[in-house]
């Protein structure tokens, strides 16, 4: 499984690749369970419901992004049954607990015995030593909690495996995870480490409940609610429905969350404003392309000319005009001090 990211001459800190995908639409219909129930070895023993699986195909599809060593993803599945025997080996060990959160669908957990029937938009934990059965028709965003990163609490953890967990989190956890895997795609490689030691923070604090590891967890959690904002932010300049609404939206969080987030940046718009600005700053740069000065504004919400030239000077200190003009000033020309000092500068390469 690659947890690295890849990078390229014109991007040094990529985005970060799925660790893992899989999906039976891409199957014949008569290997699709067989390679479902492979892939989800490494959770439990996967059958269905449906006699007729075999021959009529089963769907699933699983996409899994790795923060460092910090797995997080999305499984969905029709009717399937997961059943865990006691200590079934995996890739993650025996020794984690998997947390999982319903999205849609239903899903239903047998364990000693009883039934507990998961709520949309609510959180199971398992310990994944222990005997027990999933069954469900459902999507599911899935997050292994390895014992190394969470030993301090781990009797808490297997008392909450062995039970629902309704009631037993803070209403912060499930927003915080499913803005999480809905961003993974746009987490850059740098920002990995981060975003992992915020989730973890935020989960410990979110299922203890004590007021000190809430504290404890503050700052790491806004790191990486910034991080997460940012890279949605950055992915959407060009979009021009991107507002504070759609923001709070992607991220699951509230309006004055969002001031806090970016009240250092003069507020969330005034930093998209400054983001886009630097965009049409790096296109105007870009000569090979031979995009209009007009069409580059306009592409990231500068409709109006003056305006845009007004706020990009009032910026950078100098006009879109002289940025494509020093652009073609050493197009084809060897790097002289006099030419390379200002396209630094126009690059934002010198403080």
């Amino acid at each position: 499984m690659n947890t690295e990211a890849t990078g390229s001459a014109t991007d040094p800190d990529p985005t970060l690749n799925p660790a893992f995908m899989f999906h039976t639409a891409y199957l014949a219909p008569d290997e699709q369970l067989d390679a479902f129930r492979t892939v989800a070895s490494v959770m439990g023993e996967a059958t269905s419901p449906k006699r007729d699986a075999h021959k009529t195909g089963f769907y699933a599809e699983m996409t899994v992004y790795a923060l460092g060593d910090l797995p997080i993803g999305t499984v969905t599945t029709e009717d399937s049954i997961l059943t865990r025997h006691r200590r079934t080996g995996s890739v993650f060990g025996d020794d984690y607990w998997m947390l999982t959160g319903l999205l849609n669908g239903s899903a239903r957990t047998v364990l000693d015995d009883r039934e507990i029937i998961v709520p949309k938009g609510g959180l199971e934990l398992r310990n994944m030593r222990d005997a027990h059965t999933a069954i469900g028709n459902s999507t599911q965003m899935i997050v292994p909690l390895s014992r190394q990163d969470f030993d301090d609490i781990a009797p808490l953890l297997d008392r909450l495996s062995r039970d629902d967990l309704a009631g037993r989190y803070h209403a912060l956890l499930p927003g915080y995870l499913l803005s999480l895997v809905k961003a993974a795609p746009t987490i850059r490689h740098s920002e990995a480490s981060v975003i992992r030691q915020a989730t973890i923070d935020m989960i410990r604090a979110c299922i203890t409940l004590t007021p000190d590891a809430i504290a404890a967890a503050e700052r790491p959690i806004l790191s990486a609610q910034q991080e997460l904002a940012k890279s949605f932010i950055r992915h959407n300049l060009a979009n021009p429905e991107l507002s504070m609404e759609t923001i709070q939206a992607a991220l699951g969080v509230s309006r004055r969350q969002m001031h806090k987030l970016f009240s250092a940046h003069g507020g969330v718009m005034n930093y998209v404003r400054a983001q886009r600005l630097n965009a049409c700053r790096v296109e105007l740069l870009d000569l090979e392309r031979h995009t209009r000065l007009r069409d580059i504004a306009e592409k990231y919400g500068f409709s109006e000319g003056t305006h845009f030239n007004r706020q990009f000077k009032a910026m950078f200190g100098y006009a879109p005009s002289e940025v494509r003009e020093a652009g073609r000033d050493m197009e084809g020309s060897p790097a002289t001090p006099i030419l390379e000092a200002p396209r630094r500068r126009f690059l934002g390469l010198d403080s």
